[in-house]
């Protein structure tokens, strides 16, 4: 992928050669598809419940260059669902908490942190360089902004947000594809939507929120735009659906959650298929009939076993 900043050098040691054995084994991913991770920045904005999972599991994975967008300080109510902090942070920095986890998890990646809110006056210096931002923000504010700042940039938005038993993930301003605010184009009144300090949210859909995010993200790392199809993954606490959507049709979703939830059902039956006539209904219903009976007969006579 392009970007405006240094590389390191991509050949794996064997180190990572061993570390990242079973990747490799894939034949969607093999050495290639490794180094690509490797020479990957990605930028984090949000360490939360939804950046902790994509934070650690890209760490993981073997994304060369993780920055992380984060303001905030570890609060005992955030452990139910940051998997990245653990009790012993509670108290300090989140960027902190984040940089050390990650590092143990680890140590051959390069964590750039950026302690300070993710605004219009600093969002485009913060982003330049970056493959791709990952959108863990829990306000539309600055959910907005990410996806402007994907827009200005040229670089893939992938998404993801959480409510209560529910949450959503894609990726959003691919080439060619629409954007956040294709699907929505301004942000709802602040009193429609509550913060999950408001209104509570279930952690384990957060983690599986953001693990889809992360997936979407070594996708586009892995084998870039080629082929990039933008999907919506509605996830809850009782089923995950992946939705897939064209990006004509994803753009043209109007910007309303009655909208979106009749996209996601048309999207889910797939193409309507035309109505056989009546005739032709009967006639394959009285030859399964027939069938039956046949098979019946032969089976009811004496003898037969």
């Amino acid at each position: 992928m392009n970007n405006g900043r240094g590389r390191e050098k991509t050949e794996l040691t064997r180190e990572e050669l061993v570390r990242y054995s079973r990747h490799i084994l894939l034949p969607q991913v093999g050495a290639d598809g490794q180094r690509r991770l490797k020479e990957s920045r990605v930028l984090l904005v949000g360490a939360g419940g939804l950046g902790s999972p994509v934070a650690l599991y890209l760490a993981a994975a073997g994304v060369g260059t993780l920055g992380v967008v984060d303001f905030d300080a570890v609060d005992l109510s955030n452990l139910q669902r940051q998997i990245l902090h653990g009790s012993g942070a509670v108290g300090s920095s989140k960027l902190d908490s984040a940089r050390d986890r990650l590092r143990d998890i680890n140590p051959n990646i390069h964590v750039e942190p950026y302690e300070t809110r993710f605004v219009s006056s600093n969002a485009l210096e913060i982003a330049r360089g970056y493959d791709l931002i990952v959108d863990g923000t829990d306000n539309f504010a600055t959910r907005y902004l990410v996806n402007d700042v994907s827009v200005l940039l040229g670089i893939p938005n992938v998404y993801g947000s959480v409510y209560r038993f529910e949450g959503q993930a894609s990726v959003f301003g691919a080439p060619n594809g629409p954007c956040y605010r294709c699907l929505f184009r301004e942000p709802p009144p602040p009193h429609l939507v509550p913060s999950c300090a408001e209104s509570g949210v279930l952690g384990l859909v957060a983690s599986v929120a953001g693990t889809a995010v992360a997936i979407g993200a070594a996708r586009i790392l892995i084998h870039g735009n080629l082929g990039l199809t933008p999907a919506r993954i509605a996830v809850t606490a009782a089923v995950c659906t992946l939705v897939a959507a064209g990006g004509a049709g994803a753009a043209r979703v109007a910007a309303s959650g009655g909208a979106l939830r009749a996209s996601v059902a048309e999207a889910r039956r797939g193409p309507e298929r035309p109505r056989r006539p009546l005739w032709q209904r009967l006639r394959v219903d009285l030859a399964c009939l027939a069938v039956s009976g046949l098979i019946y007969w032969l089976t009811a006579r004496p003898g037969f076993s």
